[in-house]
């Protein structure tokens, strides 16, 4: 393992293959990568790990669905529109699974102060 900062600084993996990221290149990742814009419909490796990504992301979300009734996180309920994640959110409280960057682009501009234990974890 590493003895200190400089060392993990200084860490280049040593790899012999390149990850395809679907948009632009990761700044600061540390993996060779290539970003292709709109690699889905350019690369077939990329259209079907967007697959992959997409079926799995649906069946966490109808696990998490189960534990948080009523946010309609499943993506067979359809999509909620802005306001009516907020309402529920505002509504049923903030769960672990929301980010609090989501929270605040979700909720910019809400002064009230009832809402402002939202936040606190």
């Amino acid at each position: 393992m590493f003895s200190s900062v400089e060392e993990v600084r200084g860490f280049q993996p040593q790899v012999s293959c390149r990850i395809l990221v679907d948009g632009l290149a990761l700044r600061g990742f540390i993996y060779p990568h290539t970003g292709i814009v709109r690699g889905d419909a350019r690369s077939l490796g990329v259209a079907m790990a967007s697959i992959v990504a997409k079926v799995t992301r649906d069946r966490m979300m109808e696990r998490l669905e189960t534990q948080y009734p009523g946010l309609r996180v499943c993506p067979a309920q359809g999509v909620r529109d802005r306001t009516s994640t907020a309402r529920a959110i505002i509504r049923l409280g903030r769960c672990p699974i929301h980010r609090e960057m989501f929270l605040r682009k979700l909720l910019r501009g809400r002064v009230d102060p009832a809402q402002l234990g939202l936040f606190d974890g």
